[in-house]
């Protein structure tokens, strides 16, 4: 077998003649993007491997438009400090692309607000003493008072 850089070769000899064929492997997801839900600041890292000959070129979409966002070597996407906001929520979708084919997958990305921690304030409570079905005189206590 051959190997090319976009492509693989099969050649068989078959009397005289060599044949070759070259075959291509459609774009498949080894590892692929999931729904998340993260809390706005954090950062969040969609994955996304796709194999195939020729090996795919990765891109990827943020509600069906195209991102020019740096993805890792493998084409995991990384989206750093997440702002709780419509700019940040919605469908990532990793495109695997080849001359063999195109693939897709998409995942929800959901963005909490910020948790705060509200400043305690002091404050003074009166009890309320609630005696039902306990007669007055009983604890001592005259009802006129």
């Amino acid at each position: 077998m051959l190997a090319r850089r976009d492509a693989k070769w099969k050649c068989v000899l078959f009397q005289t003649l060599i044949l070759c064929s070259l075959f291509l492997v459609r774009p498949q997801f080894v590892s692929q993007p999931n729904d998340q839900i993260v809390l706005e600041g954090q950062n969040v890292t969609f994955p996304c491997i796709a194999t195939g000959v020729p090996q795919p070129s990765i891109s990827w979409w943020f509600n069906n438009e195209k991102l020019h966002a740096k993805t890792t070597r493998d084409g995991n996407l990384t989206v750093y400090v997440v702002k709780n906001n419509e700019e940040f929520e919605g469908n990532y979708t990793c495109k695997a692309n080849s001359k063999a084919g195109i693939d897709e997958e998409t995942a929800w990305l959901t963005v909490d607000g910020k948790l705060y921690l509200l400043r305690s304030v002091a404050c003074t409570v009166k009890p309320i003493l609630i005696l039902n079905n306990y007669p007055a005189k009983s604890r001592g206590i005259s009802p006129d008072t």
